[in-house]
């Protein structure tokens, strides 16, 4: 019928793409090399992490992913983030 079938880590109609893992978990965007770029908000090589940033600001956000920012302003440097949710230190 005219139609690929693409080996394994390809798509496309003609399996010119490089598939990303997990389709990126539908929380990001797949990228011609087959990596994600994923949503503000997650994290990890096919974007199954969330991230823990309520209460944090956009441009403290960006400062950490940018690598600026000295400290973690996640979970307010008092807890430990896990799947999107704080958890927070004893004390």
């Amino acid at each position: 019928t005219g139609e690929c079938i693409c080996s394994p880590g390809f798509t496309g109609e003609a399996c010119q793409q490089k598939s990303c893992p997990n389709d990126c978990h539908g929380r990001g965007k797949c990228r011609a090399d087959g990596t994600c770029e994923c949503g503000r908000h997650f994290g990890a090589a096919d974007c199954s992490f969330a991230k823990c940033v309520k209460g944090i600001s956009d441009e403290a956000l960006a400062a950490q992913e940018a690598g600026l920012a000295a400290a973690s302003p996640t979970c307010g440097g008092h807890g430990e983030c896990m799947n999107g949710t704080c958890f927070c230190a004893p004390g």
